[in-house]
């Protein structure tokens, strides 16, 4: 092979960003698309089977161009740019305007894929004369450039700039440079015109299909409520809104409702009975076996209102937090609201907060130090969530309890959703009982009536009688009228699997739960909001 000249350079130049704008528009719209719904194994599978497909695709469409010249290879590129930065913008429009279609998604990555997939073999052809390419070089150039990018827009751009800013960023250096090196190059004027022009058309382009969410859903009216707090953060969308209360209870109270990625964390007028259920009833079974709890572990919870719940018993005297996002930690020790319905808890020197992974953090922490174990994750929409659910977590967890200390688990929504009687678990609840069986530990269910969140409690003590126990506190459903928690002891248990790293069943349970009751995944009007950046 010989020395490459100027041309060479040139080709092997545009070979790379054109090969790299393809693969930014597939990790742009994989990564963006599995965010929104919370399916980030499936979806990022699904669009990567079919940007490789559409690669193959557009290597056998090539040979279609008889005679290429440089001006083909140089549309390709420019196409690649402008589809690059309108990937983002375009599944935007597209969820808040269709929901999740398909065929959105997988149309961008084809688009992209079968461009790209004409580069290298037109740019092998245009210089197969001389000699001067080299196919390996070309390919390591062009593997070497996905690297790139994947490097930049995840470590570098994605957190400060969100999706659609990175994608726009990287576009327009790519399509900056092609112009420069078209100039370099010395392509003909006509070319240099036409590519000159796409500047100033593309933000055009984009604001014409770019929705600009301002608002967020109202919790009881139909207009929108005000959004007071918004950041996305490494792991998760934060957002607090704000609207006047339609509550009969609170008639004058103002509702504020935290957002995580679209899920609901908290209800202001309603947040106190889930934490009464979550954070007390523990605490009241431990001083149920005369043994008033002293040291407490919140795994999750970064809102701090457990926190909140703990510190008000006299016996607590250290709460280990442990959250992964220190996000959620500066915006619930800063943001006035969160802040006043947490009472500063963060600020208590009895709390310890732990900035890591839960799911690491149990499995060296200190074993037997802790009378109350709180775990206060999210719902399982993904599968990374669907992991602190799984018997091996739970399996890590567990040691950490004193001998008579309880646990206690947010366990997704109490009922099915298709017993319209409600005398069925759902599956959510159901797998967390039956997660905690495989390793051998008995649960019970109890529940919020307000919102019918279910909680597990479980105890290492054998001898602990949850009958004799919610008799005492009053909230057996058959002899009692409880209003924030409730035990009901004969429930119809539906099939589940158990959840385990190696099946994590969880996430589909819960997603076809929020599916059956009406789906959750609210793109269209204001709801764009809930988007990631």
């Amino acid at each position: 092979m010989k020395k490459p000249d100027k041309q060479s350079i040139f080709l092997y130049a545009l070979s790379v960003i054109g090969s790299g704008c393809g693969f930014l528009s597939q990790i742009l719209v994989s990564g963006f698309w599995s965010s929104a719904f919370s399916q980030d194994v499936f979806f990022f599978s699904i669009n990567t089977a079919f940007y490789f497909l559409s690669l193959g695709l557009g290597s056998l469409q090539s040979e279609r161009v008889l005679r290429p010249e440089r001006h083909h290879l140089n549309l390709r590129v420019i196409f690649l740019c402008i589809w690059t930065a309108l990937s983002i913008p375009l599944l935007r429009y597209s969820i808040q305007s269709y929901g999740n279609l398909f065929l959105i998604p997988i149309g961008i990555v084809f688009v992209s894929g079968f461009i790209a997939g004409q580069i290298i073999p037109l740019t092998l052809r245009l210089n197969e004369a001389q000699d001067k390419l080299s196919l390996p070089m070309l390919f390591f150039l062009d593997y070497t450039a996905a690297i790139f990018f994947t490097f930049i827009f995840t470590f570098v751009l994605l957190i400060p700039l969100g999706y659609l800013r990175t994608s726009l960023v990287l576009a327009y250096s790519c399509f900056a440079l092609t112009l420069l090196l078209m100039i370099w190059n010395r392509e003909k004027r006509r070319s240099l015109w036409i590519t000159a022009l796409v500047g100033p058309i593309l933000p055009v382009l984009l604001l014409l299909i770019q929705p600009s969410p301002k608002d967020a859903p109202g919790w009881r009216s139909p207009n929108p409520a005000k959004v007071i707090f918004k950041k996305q953060t490494h792991y998760q969308k934060i957002i607090l809104t704000e609207e006047r209360g339609n509550n009969p209870y609170y008639p004058d109270d103002l509702e504020r409702v935290l957002y995580l990625d679209g899920f609901i964390q908290f209800n202001s007028l309603y947040e106190q009975a889930y934490h009464f259920c979550l954070a007390n009833i523990p605490v009241f079974a431990a001083d149920f076996l005369n043994e008033p709890p002293k040291r407490a572990l919140i795994l999750g919870g970064g809102d701090g209102l457990v926190a909140r719940n703990l510190l008000g018993v006299p016996s607590i005297e250290r709460i280990d937090q442990v959250e992964l996002d220190p996000e959620m930690i500066a915006m619930s020790k800063t943001e006035p609201h969160v802040r006043q319905y947490n009472r500063g808890s963060f600020y208590n020197p009895k709390v310890n907060v732990i900035i890591a992974d839960a799911f690491r953090w149990v499995r060296s922490a200190e074993k037997g130090a802790y009378d109350i174990i709180i775990v206060d994750f999210p719902d399982p929409k993904s599968i990374t969530l669907s992991r602190l659910y799984s018997s091996e977590f739970y399996s890590y967890v567990w040691p950490l309890l004193a001998p008579k200390g309880f646990l206690s688990i947010q366990s997704g929504p109490v009922y099915a959703i298709d017993d319209k009687e409600k005398l069925t678990l759902s599956r959510v609840t159901t797998t967390v009982m039956k997660t905690l069986a495989s390793i051998g530990k008995a649960s019970y269910v109890y529940y919020n009536p307000r919102d019918l969140d279910a909680f597990v409690l479980a105890t290492p003590y054998p001898e602990f009688d949850m009958d004799a126990f919610t008799e005492k506190i009053g909230i057996r459903a058959d002899i009692a009228n409880a209003h924030f928690c409730k035990y009901k002891r004969y429930w119809k248990v539906p099939e589940v699997s158990v959840n385990t790293l190696n099946t994590l069943p969880m996430t589909e349970y819960l997603l076809r739960w929020y599916d059956m009751a009406g789906g959750f995944f609210r793109y269209g009007d204001n709801y764009a909001i809930f988007l990631p950046e």
